[in-house]
């Protein structure tokens, strides 16, 4: 066993070593050595815990070493945390990522307006965090509520399934393996959510994204393909009334825009939403 320097020691050795690769190295390092340990932060920050056995600092050393690599804290971990939940999280899924908490805030709000129950689709759903955090939101706020959840992947659906055990909410989930919408029978959803690959081949530039799938990342046509795909089939699956939200690139807001106007064959009203940062993320359509 060591004592309390060896910590402090570790934890500076560790974000040292990731400051070339990381832009949060303190952070990872401290939520590495969390995982190895099973500390909470409050523990770790406050002292609670003042030993560490070299089996711990082997660990942790051999997580830090994929960290170096670029690799994503959420796989190394095996868990992301996506609107205040842990999400399994596997490289057959994208890691959640907190700007796509807009599409929940916005859903959320747009629910309120529904009739109950409400149905909605979450295409390309990957880990499963949108239609889950949807289920289990609008269940906690008295709604019944009930989701289908598509992707071409089948690996990627069988994270979405255990995420969806893990949450208690697999008796309100459909999980289909389609590529969009090919294998959904026609149904007017009271919403559809959907968080396509947006960026266009050639254009990634984190380290990150090479540990991610790619064909939850990429897409053809400047990174258009996948929205264009779906806007086309948009009328078997909506209706008068029904809210459809895509999670879009920062920069794709303004085209988007008015390729809804000529890909959408229907009459809808669309908007835009900004995140946090300023940037538009998020483009709703309400059919008319």
């Amino acid at each position: 066993m060591t004592d309390t320097r060896i910590v402090r020691e570790v934890l500076a050795e560790a974000t040292a070593r990731l400051r070339q690769t990381s832009n949060s190295p303190r952070l990872d390092a401290e939520l590495l050595l969390l995982y190895v340990t099973g500390l909470s932060r409050v523990a770790l920050i406050s002292g609670q815990s003042d030993t560490l056995s070299t089996a711990q600092i082997d660990h942790f050393f051999r997580l830090i070493a994929r960290r170096e690599k670029a690799e994503p804290i959420a796989y190394i971990t095996g868990k992301k945390e996506f609107y205040g939940r842990d999400f399994i999280t596997t490289p057959a899924v994208l890691c959640p990522r907190p700007e796509t908490e807009l599409l929940i805030e916005s859903a959320i709000a747009k629910c309120r307006l529904f009739n109950k129950p409400i149905r909605f689709i979450d295409l390309g759903t990957g880990s499963g965090c949108i239609a889950i955090t949807l289920i289990a939101e609008l269940q906690a706020a008295g709604y019944e509520v009930y989701g289908t959840a598509v992707d071409c992947s089948a690996a990627a659906l069988l994270v979405a399934y255990q995420n969806a055990r893990l949450h208690g909410v697999t008796q309100n989930i459909n999980i289909i393996r389609s590529n969009w919408f090919d294998s959904v029978a026609p149904e007017g959803f009271d919403l559809l959510v959907a968080n396509p690959p947006y960026i266009p081949y050639g254009k990634g530039s984190s380290p990150e994204l090479n540990f991610e799938p790619e064909g939850a990342l990429y897409a053809d046509e400047n990174g258009l393909a996948a929205y264009r795909t779906i806007f086309k089939q948009l009328p078997h699956y909506v209706k008068t009334g029904s809210v459809i939200l895509f999670e879009i690139g920062f920069d794709q807001g303004g085209i988007l825009l008015e390729q809804s106007k000529k890909d959408v064959p229907l009459s809808v009203t669309a908007t835009l939403h900004k995140d946090l940062a300023g940037h538009d993320r998020v483009l709703e359509l309400q059919v008319l």
